[in-house]
């Protein structure tokens, strides 16, 4: 007689994919990050009790093009047959839709999450900054400070879009104009638009994009524009400066830091960080961020051999672990799980660039 157990096997490994920028743009969303869940998975591999699964990341570059996630996630899913799949990219988050809902997967995007997003996405969480908090911030800086005419140069990607659309809503009822001027990437010459806007007497001027915005800044300064310059977090980038020939110094820009966060956590992070990989990262916050959104992770799946729970009924465990997250302790700060799937609790400040790699903190609001 063959005897067949009614159970099924323990769950000895679960495996994560990451898609992100290792290589080309926005790395500063790929590599660091990267790093910090590895770091994560480390801490937690090398101290899990017995019957926690090990857990595996594997790492899918997808250069920042949002035409290349689909085509990562099937070959995670097929090389490795991953249970869950972190991605950084906005566009590409919303490109997984469809997907997810197929395999029954769940996604976490650990760096950007704004209402589009939510809207257009399945079995997604955002553990990560709401981009019209962060912006606000810069609308209400704009207000302080009087700007009645403000120009926001961005590129069509999801982030920047809703970041400059984020600041006309809040601007325009107010009276206050607000010209949203689309670029193109790896556009290099704006001159153009620069003189129409400095005619038109433009008080305030948004670059939210990539690195080649650097050479919008020197060219605003040589046609005489003497205006404040706003900006993203990306300013951050060291080609930023090296394009505008230090224009750019002097911006104010949407940011978050250690010191916006557990401070105490947040130096132990780092100073772990620098033992294991011999560098810190450029910037704080995406490295934060993706550290907590692992560790989040992590503590929703230590339970899944107690509970006897198979691979197939792991998705649904997952969904009621990260829909309950409540006051998670994290070196961002108290984190909440919204009933949208979006986590409240990492709150950006404005800061400006006051020389290459120097920031300082210009004011602390939470709209």
């Amino acid at each position: 007689m063959l005897l067949v157990s009614c159970t099924e096997e323990r769950i000895n490994e679960v495996h994560i994919g990451f898609i992100g920028p290792q290589t080309a743009r926005a790395t500063n969303l790929g590599i660091a990050p990267g790093q910090a869940m590895q770091l994560a998975i480390k801490q937690y591999n090398t101290s899990r009790k017995e019957g926690e699964p090990k857990l595996i990341l594997h790492l899918a570059d997808d250069q920042w093009d949002a035409s290349r996630s689909v085509p990562l996630y099937n070959q995670l899913r097929t090389e490795f047959d991953i249970d869950a799949v972190f991605i950084s990219n906005s566009n590409g988050t919303i490109a997984l839709k469809d997907h997810l809902l197929k395999d029954n997967l769940i996604a976490i995007n650990p760096l950007n999450n704004d209402e589009e997003l939510r809207e257009n996405t399945n079995n997604t969480y955002f553990i990560a900054k709401r981009t019209e908090q962060a912006n606000k911030v810069i609308a209400n800086r704009l207000l302080q400070l009087g700007k009645k005419k403000v120009a926001i140069f961005r590129p069509d990607y999801n982030f920047f879009v809703v970041a400059a659309q984020t600041i006309k809503d809040e601007l325009a009822p107010r009276g206050i104009q607000v010209d949203i001027i689309p670029t193109k990437l790896n556009q290099r010459d704006y001159t153009l638009e620069l003189s129409m806007l400095k005619d038109e007497g433009i008080e305030a001027y948004g670059f939210f994009g990539y690195v080649e915005l650097g050479f919008a800044m020197r060219q605003a300064r040589d046609l005489g524009i003497t205006a404040p310059f706003f900006g993203c977090t990306e300013v951050l980038d060291e080609k930023f400066y090296t394009y505008s020939e230090g224009a750019i110094s002097g911006i104010e820009f949407s940011y978050f830091t250690r010191l916006d966060g557990n401070p105490t956590l947040a130096n132990e992070f780092f100073e772990n960080f620098r033992l294991e990989y011999g560098q810190t990262p450029p910037s704080d916050w995406p490295p934060m961020q993706a550290y907590d959104a692992m560790n989040i992770f992590i503590s929703c799946i230590r339970d899944i051999n107690d509970l006897g729970l198979s691979k197939n009924e792991l998705t649904n465990h997952l969904n009621n672990k990260l829909q309950n997250i409540k006051n998670y302790a994290g070196i961002c700060g108290f984190l909440n799980m919204n009933t949208n799937k979006s986590i409240q609790g990492i709150n950006f400040n404005l800061y400006q660039l006051t020389n290459k790699g120097e920031t300082e903190k210009v004011f602390t609001q939470y709209p």
